[in-house]
């Protein structure tokens, strides 16, 4: 099992309570998602090796940011 650590942040560079969503580079398939906490750290455990990213989704109602893509290798 591996566990990717994700730093999220607003527009603003502040700490941000987003939901993230990793996915495989291969298929695209969905293998884990979480919830950034107060500090704007996500951490999401997998069953998965290899190459993988992870989109940060723009959650608040009313707001709407970019969305992030970051690359990571498990």
């Amino acid at each position: 099992m591996s566990t990717v650590m994700i730093n999220v942040v607003d527009t603003q560079g502040n700490p941000a309570m987003r939901r993230v969503r990793l996915h495989r580079m291969d298929t695209g398939a969905v293998i884990g998602e979480g919830v950034s906490n107060g500090l704007g750290r996500c951490s999401i455990s997998v069953d998965y090796a290899g190459q993988a990213y992870a989109v940060v989704l723009d959650d608040r109602a009313g707001v709407v940011e970019e969305m992030k893509i970051r690359r990571v290798v498990l």
